[in-house]
């Protein structure tokens, strides 16, 4: 009810105690598939109104990353999330092997000092730097040329909605767990 209070900017509701009823009958409305949360319009907020639901920010972030954690820790217990898939959470490209990717700089001609830091570039900026100093390449080119020395690393498991594009996670136990009467 807070929650709902502060994003809909019913700012009487703020930090006021229900009832035992209004309890259970908010419970219910939200099962119901009639609950909805709609934002107020900031314009309608006061500075009064700001200042009143500003200190709740912490609560509502601590609250909602609670969710998240209790949801995708269900979901990769194999509990089914309505609404929502496991899909592999996002990650950065990393050089496959170093020595590969500092013989691929020197080979393309890449000054030691732009790609080398106090450690090496990352792939992004290694594509950035390539495509700056060899114009005459084509970027899907240079975007080959370094996915030849780099590696995605699988992400974590996150929960997404269903229209997420991302395929649902697969931790490979469905292949692993056989029947007896499976044959290997």
């Amino acid at each position: 009810m807070m929650i709902d209070a502060l994003i809909g900017g019913r700012i009487e509701d703020i930090g006021r105690e229900y009832e035992h009823d209004e309890m259970e009958a908010y419970g219910d409305f939200i099962l119901s598939k009639k609950f909805r949360i709609d934002r107020a319009p900031m314009s309608n907020l006061t500075i009064e109104h700001l200042a009143k639901i500003r200190p709740y920010k912490r609560l509502a972030d601590s609250f909602f990353k609670s969710v998240d954690e209790k949801a995708e820790a269900l979901a990769l217990q194999g509990q089914k999330i309505p609404g929502h898939k496991l899909v592999e959470g996002r990650t950065n490209r990393l050089y496959s092997a170093e020595e590969a990717a500092i013989e691929l700089f020197e080979l393309v001609g890449l000054p030691k000092s732009k790609y080398m830091k106090s450690e090496l570039i990352s792939p992004a900026e290694a594509e950035e730097l390539i495509r700056e100093e060899l114009p005459a390449i084509r970027k899907r080119d240079v975007e080959k040329l370094v996915a030849t020395i780099t590696v995605k690393p699988p992400g974590r498991p996150t929960l997404a909605p269903l229209s997420d594009r991302r395929p649902e996670y697969d931790d490979g136990t469905d292949d692993i767990l056989m029947d007896d009467d499976d044959e290997i």
